[in-house]
């Protein structure tokens, strides 16, 4: 394990990378707010149209829902990582850490740090949209709400903070589960870390992932439990993927 001065040194490293790459977080979370405030403003005018009310809650399921996460947030997310992380294994790490493991490690705090800022940067721009853009913040315990048209029942016990607090958890094991995946990847090819990703948004579009409660939808409010441990496999498959890219990387030769 890093030693208490490793583990201070390598974050101190992260952390200054990431300050140098700023401006890429700044313009994606420009990018991400346009998408979700004219994407969402859409959903509004219609859903008025029909005489249902468009509430807070309604907006972060919307935006959790796969075509947002796999197809634009995702995407971003790991571009980001790999433009802020560079060649995060040449022979520079190797010789400031002494061993292949202590780069391994490195890497994965900067797949923590990267996914909890970009998280961050989504769970904000959509929360400040449904802010601006709805009048109530949840009305799930009415009959006349999407929630009740998408369900058939009401949901009474559902909080707006709730909403919010399981989206954030969401974007974050997701990003942190495919970052460190794909960073166990890159350990063999850039090229197979992204087909690995491409893989897995297909899966979750249209593959088996996407018949379950796997991702956010108003089904998966009526089964908290059922969503919340298959979160729990996507953290397990993020500890896998650590100990798949620490084993390649041992074997990774760093002089070629």
């Amino acid at each position: 394990m890093f030693s208490e001065k490793k583990t201070f040194s390598a974050l101190t490293i992260a952390m200054n990378n990431i300050g140098r790459s700023f401006s890429w977080l700044f313009y994606s979370g420009i990018g991400i707010y346009m998408l979700v405030f004219f994407s969402v403003m859409t959903h509004v005018k219609k859903m008025y149209e029909t005489g249902l009310e468009y509430t807070c809650a309604d907006v972060f399921t919307e935006c959790m829902s796969g075509y947002y996460v796999y197809l634009f947030f995702l995407p971003v997310g790991m571009f980001l990582r790999q433009r802020i992380t560079g060649n995060s294994e040449d022979i520079q790490l190797y010789l400031r850490y002494g061993k292949r493991s202590a780069v391994w490690k490195n890497n994965v705090m900067y797949s923590l740090i990267i996914s909890l800022i970009f998280t961050v940067i989504v769970i904000a721009a959509v929360y400040i949209t449904a802010l601006l853009l709805c009048r109530d913040k949840i009305n799930w315990g009415v009959m006349n709400s999407i929630y009740y048209q998408s369900c058939g029942n009401t949901n009474e016990s559902m909080s707006f903070a709730g909403t919010v607090l399981i989206s954030t958890l969401f974007v974050f094991i997701t990003m942190l589960s495919v970052s460190i995946a794909m960073q166990a990847a890159e350990i063999v090819s850039k090229v197979l870390s992204w087909i690995l990703m491409i893989a897995y948004t297909g899966l979750n579009l249209r593959g088996p992932l996407a018949l379950c409660n796997y991702n956010i939808s108003y089904q998966s409010y009526n089964n908290l439990r059922t969503f919340l441990l298959i979160q729990l496999v996507k953290i397990a498959f993020a500890v896998i993927a650590y100990f798949i890219g620490r084993t390649l990387i041992r074997k990774k030769d760093f002089y070629e």
